[in-house]
């Protein structure tokens, strides 16, 4: 196959964005099966308190509270990544993704950002896009409309080339 590197796309670096990434990375996580888990658990819990199966309110209320809370948490901790992000300089703006052998460039305008292939430590290709993690919790997101299926095709090619893991 012909190489296309460099690969360029932007997209819009806007809250739309970010949150369907976030709540991607955040439900992504280990733990967040076993919080579900724990949280309708806490909800049946609560449940069977209010309904009379043992007398302290207080706990079932608190109970229900506490399911709530952790089934809530992707959107919480979503939103919160939302409102740290809008005091990025790119936030609102169009960013510009540049892709090629050796790294990864963010341009907006006359500031940027680049990051090597050997700071990732592991990649997740979603609905959404693209994340590539540098970090446990930090990432480069991609968004699908930002490239053609054939340049996703390279970029696939180039994660390879690089040995950059797929995050499961």
């Amino acid at each position: 196959m012909k190489e296309l590197l460099p690969i360029q796309g932007q997209y819009p670096f806007d809250q739309s964005v970010w949150l369907e990434f976030a709540r991607a990375h955040y439900a992504g996580q280990p733990g967040a099966r076993w919080r579900i888990v724990l949280s309708v658990l806490c909800l049946m819990a609560g449940c069977a308190g209010v309904a009379g199966y043992y007398p302290n309110k207080v706990s079932a209320m608190l109970l229900l509270l506490t399911g709530f809370i952790g089934l809530s948490a992707t959107n919480l901790l979503a939103l919160r990544r939302v409102g740290q992000a809008r005091r990025h300089p790119f936030f609102g703006k169009m960013v510009t993704v540049i892709i090629d052998k050796e790294e990864v460039t963010l341009r907006c305008g006359d500031q940027g950002m680049v990051q090597p292939w050997q700071n990732f430590s592991c990649y997740r290709h979603i609905k959404a896009g693209l994340l590539l993690y540098y970090a446990p919790d930090s990432f480069i997101m991609i968004p699908q409309s930002a490239l053609s299926d054939r340049a996703w095709q390279s970029v696939v090619e180039v994660l390879a080339a690089n040995q950059v893991g797929e995050r499961s």
